[in-house]
C-alpha cells in the first residue's frame, strides 16, 4: 500500500497508481458488480464518492489511455481515504488516499489496456480492513472501448451526439439546412443540426478558411456570437476531455524510471512547440515529460509541472536525457513529421491546429500565483471585452530578419495599426492589449487608433539589443524574472482577448494564437502579418 503525496499537479491529492498500469485483467461477463456490502458507518450520511469522468456511455477508441477520474466529498478523516477500485466487477487496485483541507479526495486512476467492447468502472468506499462501508458509497460508470473511428462513427456511436450530448442542448443553427443548404460548407464540411462542421484544417462559418494557407481570418459575423457557435464547438471539444485527462494521468503516476517518462534539458516558452512535439511522443507512449532546467526562461514559479517526478528521481533512475538537437526515436516513423496527430485522436478530424492547441494548453497550465497576477494586471490596466489582441515584436527579432532564411522582414507599424482597424470596424472592439517590446510601438499605437489602447507597465528596456533575449536572459545580463512574468501576462492576455492580429513567425505569436483556440473551443478571427499558421518553424509558408 502506498499513501498519497502532498497536493498534485493539478490541485489535487496524487495516487498511487503503478499497479493498475501493469496488470494483466482477465475480465468476467460484463455488468458484474462487487457485493457493496451493508456496513453502517457514522460518516455515511456525509459521505458522497462519485465519477466525474468518463460520463456514462463515453466511446474510448483503442490505443486512447482508459482514465477514471473519482472524488470523495466530506471526507473528515484518513479513514474514509480507503477506495477500491473495480472493472467489470473485479477489483484492480486500493487506493490510500488523504482528503485536502476542504474534505475532499480529486484522484486520476490509469487503467489497464482494455479489449474492444463494453465495460463498467465502479469506485467504493471501505474500512482499512476492505469491508464496504455503505451501499451509497459506490459509484459506477458504464462506457465502451472501440477500434478507431470517423467522425461519423462517432457521433452515430454516440447517438447522433458529441461526447457529454453537447449536440442535443445546442440550438438547430438554421445556418445549413440537409441537402439544401443556404450555406454550402464549401466542401469542407457537413451540416450538423444547422450548423457547418469543419473537416481538419479548415473553418468558419461555412468551413471557407483554410487554416494552413490563409493568413487572415475576418468572417462577415464574429463566431462567438453566430448561431452556430455551439455545434461548433461542441464537435471541437470532441476528445479534448479525453486527451487531457490521458496527458494528466501520465502526468500525476508516480513511475518514474524511463517505460513513464521522457527527460529532456529544456525549459518551456522559447521551446513550447518543441516539446509539443515531444509530447507527441509521450502521447504515444503513455509516457509523461520531465524537464531539466538549462533554459533560458524559469517557469517553474509560474506554471504547473509536467509531472510528479523530480528531476533527481529520473536521475537517479538513469532516465536518459535528451536535447533539443538530440535525434528522437519514434516507434513510427510517420511521427516525426509535424502534422502527425496519434490514430486514437486523428479520427476525431480537427486538424494539426486543433491538435497542437490541445498540447499548448497542457504545457501552459498557470498556477495560482500566476491567476493571481493575471487578475490583478487585468485590473491595474483596465483589460475589458470586446477587446483584440495585438502582438508587435521588434528588438531582436527585427535585428536578425534581414540576414535569416527563416525569419520573415519585420512588418511596419502601419501594417498592425491598419489591420487592427479592419478588426474594429468589422467588430466594434472597444479596446486594444498591445503586446510588444518596443515602448514607441506603444506611443505610436495610443496616438494613431481609434480606441483605448492598454499594455503592460513594464520596463521595455530590458528588451532594447540585437543580441537574442534567450542568450542575454542565460547569461545573466538581463533580468529574468521580470522577462518571465512580462512574458507570461503578455501571453495569457492576448490569448484571452475576443481576436489576435500577431506575427505567426514567432513562436510567441503562434503560441498566443494555439492558447486562444485552447482557451475559447473554437477558431476566433486573426491576422498574421507575416506566414499563414503553422505548427512547426520549418514548415512556414510565403505570406500570402
Amino acid at each position: 500500500m502506498c499513501r498519497a503525496s502532498p497536493r498534485g499537479l493539478a490541485g489535487s491529492w496524487a495516487p498511487c497508481m503503478g499497479a493498475l498500469l501493469l496488470v494483466e485483467l482477465m475480465f468476467p461477463a460484463l455488468g458484474v458488480r462487487a457485493d457493496r456490502g451493508a456496513a453502517d458507518s457514522p460518516q455515511a450520511q456525509a459521505l458522497r464518492i462519485s465519477i466525474d469522468f468518463p460520463e456514462e456511455g463515453f466511446v474510448f477508441t483503442q490505443g486512447q489511455q482508459v482514465l477514471v477520474a473519482l472524488k470523495v466529498a466530506h471526507c473528515a478523516s484518513a479513514e474514509c481515504g480507503h477506495i477500491d477500485v473495480l472493472m467489470n466487477g473485479v477489483q484492480v487496485s486500493r487506493l490510500d488516499l488523504l482528503p485536502n483541507e476542504y474534505g475532499e479526495i480529486r484522484a486520476h486512476v490509469s487503467l489497464a489496456e482494455l479489449p474492444e467492447g463494453d465495460h463498467v468502472a465502479a469506485v467504493m468506499l471501505v474500512s482499512s480492513e476492505g469491508e464496504a462501508l455503505s451501499e451509497d458509497l459506490y459509484a459506477d460508470v458504464g462506457f465502451s472501448v472501440l477500434s478507431s473511428l470517423t467522425m461519423q462513427e462517432l457521433r452515430a456511436a454516440a447517438g447522433e451526439a458529441p461526447v457529454g450530448g453537447a449536440e442535443e442542448a445546442c440550438p438547430h443553427a438554421r445556418m445549413c439546412i440537409g441537402d439544401s443548404q443556404e450555406v454550402d460548407c464549401s466542401g469542407h464540411g457537413e451540416c450538423v443540426r444547422g450548423a457547418c462542421v469543419c473537416q481538419a484544417n479548415w473553418a468558419g462559418e461555412g468551413c471557407s478558411h483554410a487554416i494552413l494557407f490563409d493568413n487572415t481570418f475576418l468572417p462577415r459575423e464574429d463566431p462567438q456570437g453566430t448561431p452556430s457557435r455551439c455545434m461548433k464547438a461542441a464537435m471541437w471539444g470532441q476528445g479534448a476531455a479525453g486527451l487531457m485527462d490521458s496527458l494528466l494521468g501520465a502526468a500525476e503516476a508516480r513511475k518514474c524510471d524511463a517505460s513513464q517518462v521522457l527527460r529532456f534539458e529544456l525549459r518551456r516558452m522559447a521551446n513550447v512547440h518543441y516539446m509539443a512535439t515531444l509530447l507527441v511522443k509521450a502521447v504515444t507512449e503513455g509516457r509523461a515529460l520531465v524537464e531539466e532546467g538549462i533554459g533560458p526562461y524559469n517557469t517553474s514559479g509560474f506554471l504547473l509541472p509536467l509531472s510528479a517526478c523530480l528531476p533527481g528521481e529520473v536521475q537517479a533512475n538513469s532516465v536518459p536525457i535528451h536535447g533539443r538537437n538530440d535525434q528522437i526515436t519514434y516507434i513510427d516513423a510517420s511521427m516525426e513529421d509535424s502534422h502527425y496527430i496519434p490514430p486514437a485522436y486523428r479520427a476525431y478530424s480537427h486538424g494539426v491546429l486543433w491538435w497542437y492547441s490541445q498540447l499548448v494548453g497542457f504545457v501552459i497550465r498557470p498556477n495560482e500565483r500566476l491567476l493571481s497576477m493575471i487578475r490583478g494586471m487585468k485590473n491595474m490596466i483596465g483589460y475589458s471585452h470586446p477587446v483584440l489582441g495585438v502582438q508587435v515584436r521588434r528588438g531582436d527579432s527585427c535585428a536578425h530578419a534581414g540576414s535569416s532564411t527563416i525569419r520573415p522582414p519585420c512588418q511596419s507599424i502601419d501594417t498592425y495599426i491598419a489591420l487592427s482597424e479592419k478588426f474594429i470596424s468589422a467588430y466594434g472592439y472597444k479596446q486594444i492589449f498591445l503586446a510588444t517590446d518596443d515602448q514607441e510601438v506603444v506611443e505610436q499605437f495610443r496616438q494613431h487608433a481609434t480606441v483605448k489602447v492598454v499594455s503592460l507597465p513594464v520596463d521595455r528596456g530590458i528588451f532594447d539589443s540585437s543580441f537574442f533575449i534567450e542568450y542575454r536572459l542565460m547569461k545573466g545580463y538581463t533580468d529574468g524574472e521580470a522577462v518571465t512574468r512580462s512574458t507570461l501576462l503578455d501571453l495569457f492576455l492576448l490569448a484571452e482577448a475576443d481576436a489576435l492580429v500577431a506575427g505567426f513567425g514567432s513562436h510567441f505569436g503562434r503560441m498566443a494564437f494555439e492558447l486562444s483556440v485552447y482557451i475559447k473551443g473554437y477558431v476566433p478571427p486573426y491576422s498574421s502579418v507575416d506566414y499563414p499558421y503553422c505548427s512547426h518553424f520549418k514548415e512556414k509558408r510565403p505570406i500570402g
